[in-house]
């Protein structure tokens, strides 16, 4: 009786074992497939965007084809005389703009723009 009880103990061990292994070769499939899924991902999401450069380019080229410099030329002529943009309405309150943080601002040497040394 003891060496059948012993038996039994030792197969349940080895199907438990057994059902181990294979939960892991599945959770190792599981994870192989989601890479790959992501990968496929990329490569459709990589071919969207060269798809789109070439269209923005075929586009470019046609209105190249269609625009001259001197088309431009007359239609701005045609119009009230062009003036820069005031930097007071860039900034999200409105406050004006001396000629430090101008020099100072995200394209200037400073970098940091107004507040940046406080």
């Amino acid at each position: 009786m003891r060496l059948l009880i012993a038996e039994t103990d030792v197969v349940w061990k080895f199907a438990l074992l057994i059902l181990i292994g294979a939960g892991a070769g599945a959770s190792l499939l599981v994870v192989r497939q989601q890479r790959l899924q992501a990968v496929h991902e990329m490569t459709e999401a990589a071919e969207r965007m060269i798809e789109m450069e070439r269209t923005l380019w075929r586009l470019r080229a046609e209105i190249a084809s269609r625009v001259t410099p001197q088309d431009l030329e007359e239609g701005y002529a045609s119009r009230q005389a062009m003036e820069p943009i005031p930097l007071e309405w860039c900034l999200p309150d409105g406050t004006p703009v001396t000629a430090a943080d101008a020099m100072h601002g995200p394209l200037g040497m400073g970098g940091g723009g107004r507040g940046a040394g406080d």
